[in-house]
């Protein structure tokens, strides 16, 4: 019986094939864990490729090898290797083959991103671009995981508690990991990246922006946890919907619109001390970006009517202590009111320490005339007077 031989590989195909299983083996042992192995499959694959300038095979073989570089530590060498591939993309015109390896390597990405190695190729690879092709079923899987819950302190300085844990400033390592995220959560919807780029970079060109943006973000995951920013279908980014995040700010909103619509004067003045008891200090206070004044105005001017109506509500129950702090912490918002300092002076009347209110007023006069060229109104002269008569 004649055997029929087999058609031997044409010689151009044989390279391409060897090649091809080659990569086919990288990612296999690279799932695996076993990166030196990946990394001699790679070699056998650069090796076929090179000579044939099959530049999308050989950035492919590049951006494995930066990852075995980096699963075994060497992350000087995978960040030259993403230099290559970066160069291959240019020569090439294009990426986005990449993203699905991308998707694999999100950690060596991001940490190239924070180290602005290749910006522009990563900035295009990086799983948050490829989101929205993630199946609905790998989005909901995430349902049944534990992901840790978030609670935020905006009022004041700004901190976050993750589980049990704060984060600590080392630990955001940047003003603008931890601005980011709560930008993402006063807004709780999606922002588009320019949004973002216009409220923390307003500035700056776009391309900087871009570079900033991701190494904020790559911090912000690390201080939490990855899955706490996501980008959604509408290309735009917001706190993970599946995420457990409480604010403060949102708990003094809550309580002031319960005395919104509070049925009795004792209900409402029980969720105004609640909103009262809350706020710890401007929203934000040692941030200066703009998108932040306008809702720091926005709580301060509530916080305002709260004590305002707080310390008219004791005087009038003779609890005068608890309204003489009241209107002290109104003064502490807001210096010139005119009606913290006739709250002050009455209730240091009604304590009988007329010495106090005087002194008081005099402080206060001098404020004005200094600040503002006024004088105190007829009713806080009216006040100085029953002080002094008092002695």
């Amino acid at each position: 019986m004649q055997l029929v031989k087999s058609a031997a590989p044409k010689p151009a195909e044989a390279p391409a094939r060897i090649a091809q299983h080659a990569l086919v083996e990288a990612q296999v042992t690279l799932e695996r864990g076993d990166s030196a192995s990946a990394l001699k499959a790679l070699d056998l694959a650069w090796r076929h490729l090179e000579p044939a300038e099959n530049r999308r095979q050989m950035a492919i073989a590049a951006f494995l090898r930066a990852r075995a570089y980096f699963d075994g530590n060497q992350t000087r060498k995978a960040m030259t290797e993403i230099e290559s591939v970066a160069r291959l993309c240019e020569k090439l015109g294009f990426s986005h083959f990449l993203r699905p390896y991308a998707a694999r390597a999100r950690d060596m990405v991001e940490h190239a991103l924070v180290r602005h190695v290749a910006d522009n190729l990563l900035g295009e690879l990086s799983d948050e671009q490829a989101a929205p092709a993630r199946s609905a079923v790998e989005r909901k899987s995430m349902v049944g995981e534990m992901l840790p819950a978030v609670r935020a302190f905006a009022f004041g300085r700004g901190s976050v508690v993750v589980g049990e844990r704060q984060v600590s400033d080392m630990e955001w390592r940047s003003e603008k990991s931890k601005e980011m995220f709560f930008l993402l959560l006063s807004r709780q919807s999606s922002l588009p990246k320019e949004e973002i780029f216009a409220a923390l970079w307003p500035d700056l060109p776009e391309s900087k922006c871009n570079s900033n943006f991701h190494s904020s973000l790559y911090r912000l995951r690390r201080a939490l946890f990855h899955e706490c920013v996501v980008r959604e279908a509408d290309g735009g980014y917001a706190l993970n919907p599946l995420g457990r995040f409480a604010s403060d700010v949102d708990e003094f909103n809550r309580a002031m619109l319960a005395a919104d619509v509070a049925k009795d004067e004792d209900a409402r003045l029980a969720k105004l001390e609640q909103a009262v008891a809350l706020y710890k200090g401007g929203f934000l206070s040692s941030t200066y970006s703009e998108w932040v004044e306008p809702l720091r105005r926005e709580l301060e001017d509530r916080y305002i009517e709260a004590l305002n109506e707080l310390g008219a509500r004791k005087l009038k129950d003779g609890v005068f202590e608890d309204a003489l702090t009241l209107f002290k912490l109104l003064e502490g918002v807001d210096p010139y009111s005119e009606a913290a300092a006739v709250g002050i002076m009455r209730s240091h009347l009604a304590l009988n320490d007329g010495p106090a209110a005087t002194r008081h007023y005099r402080r206060f006069r001098q404020l004005l005339k200094d600040e503002l060229d006024e004088e105190p109104s007829a009713q806080l002269a009216e006040l100085y007077r029953e002080a002094s008569a008092r002695g």
